[in-house]
C-alpha cells in the first residue's frame, strides 16, 4: 500500500496529469485510505519531511492534519508519540521558514 500511496500522492500534487482519469483514480484511492485506516497517518508522516518534493509535502502534511483529527484515538499513546516527534523532525529538517 505504500508505494501505490506515494504514487497517488505524487499525482494529485503534479500540476498537471497527462493520463486521463489518472487524478480521479489517485483522488479515490487517497479518500479511501484516508477513512478506512490510522496507518495512513504514519504513511503521510513519512512523506512530509525532505527527500519528497515540495508540493507533495504540502499535500501530506495538510491530509496528515485530517487523518490524525479523525484517527487521533486509534492511534495509541505510541502512535500518537510517533506523530509528535514526526512533525516536530519535518519542521526541524524544512528547507524553507514557510514550511
Amino acid at each position: 500500500m505504500e508505494d501505490a500511496f506515494g504514487r497517488a500522492l505524487a499525482v494529485l500534487a503534479a500540476p498537471g496529469v497527462a493520463v486521463p482519469g489518472a487524478r480521479d483514480e489517485a483522488d479515490k484511492f487517497v479518500t479511501q485510505a484516508l477513512e478506512s485506516s490510522p496507518a495512513v497517518t504514519h504513511l503521510l508522516l513519512s512523506r512530509i519531511a525532505p527527500p519528497t518534493a515540495p508540493a507533495e509535502r504540502h499535500l501530506a502534511a495538510v491530509l496528515l492534519s485530517t487523518s490524525v483529527a479523525k484517527h487521533w484515538r486509534d492511534l495509541g499513546d505510541d502512535g500518537r508519540g510517533a506523530v509528535q516527534v514526526g512533525v516536530l523532525a519535518a519542521l526541524g529538517s524544512s528547507e524553507s521558514p514557510a514550511e
